[in-house]
């Protein structure tokens, strides 16, 4: 290989060099360009600030903090109903219970209610309250046979409606509290009357939890 040789090939080395710097920082361009406009400007830190509030004035909460604000302020009522409840205050356990869900819709701040109409005697405000309870928090059982036995014990509900109560619930609670809906119905079926359906409900907690097979049986037997 000649001078003249090892000079063109220096030449084009370079070339190919040169070109291939260019073109990585051409892609690195384009990257940037294609990037959504905040990522380009956005300062870290400084995602929420509000650059608008005048001096002077107190930024407005976001709503995000405002809801937090207002569980806490709910939370801490709600604590104040329960110990007026405690204590046998009635009337101030409702109003504590009632500003509660002002602050947030909560199903603890209507089952609170509720147990204050039972205590009162106001049964018509108390299923109010529990369905509002039960509307907010489905899942919870206890709610569902409270209103059974409001129902039951406290207004003139048909056995017609008692059952479609529980069959609702039935399709509302998980899996693992089904058998503490289907216990109290069987005693509510049996009170009623109904002894088929008591039998039905005991077979079905057998069904549900097998473990106590033993102790339900025993029921079934009692009935039959």
């Amino acid at each position: 290989m000649n001078k003249k040789q090892i000079i063109t090939g220096i030449v084009i080395l370079a070339l190919i060099i040169v070109g291939t710097i260019y073109a990585v920082n051409n892609r690195k361009t384009e990257l940037v360009a294609g990037a959504p406009e905040e990522i380009l400007t956005e300062t870290p830190g400084t995602e929420n600030e509000n650059t608008d509030t005048a001096e002077g004035e107190t930024a407005t909460p976001s709503e995000t903090q405002q809801g937090r604000i207002n569980a806490q302020k709910s939370k801490d009522t709600l604590i104040l109903g329960h110990k007026a409840y405690g204590t046998g205050d009635y009337v101030k356990a409702l109003a504590y219970y009632q500003e509660a869900a002002t602050y947030l819709k909560n199903d603890l701040a209507y089952s609170g209610q509720f147990n204050v109409y039972m205590a009162q005697g106001n049964f018509v405000a108390a299923k109010t309250a529990i369905d509002m309870a039960i509307s907010l928090n489905p899942l919870h059982y206890e709610y569902w046979n409270a209103k059974l036995t409001l129902l039951d014990e406290k207004t003139n509900a048909s056995y017609t409606e008692l059952k479609k109560v529980y069959d609702e619930a039935l399709a509302k609670v998980v899996l693992d509290t089904k058998v503490n809906i289907v216990l109290h119905f069987a005693g509510i079926a049996e009170k009623n009357g109904r002894t088929n359906d008591a039998v039905a409900a005991w077979r079905y907690a057998i069904e549900l939890y097998p473990a106590n097979t033993a102790i339900y049986q025993q029921q079934i037997n009692r009935i039959q």
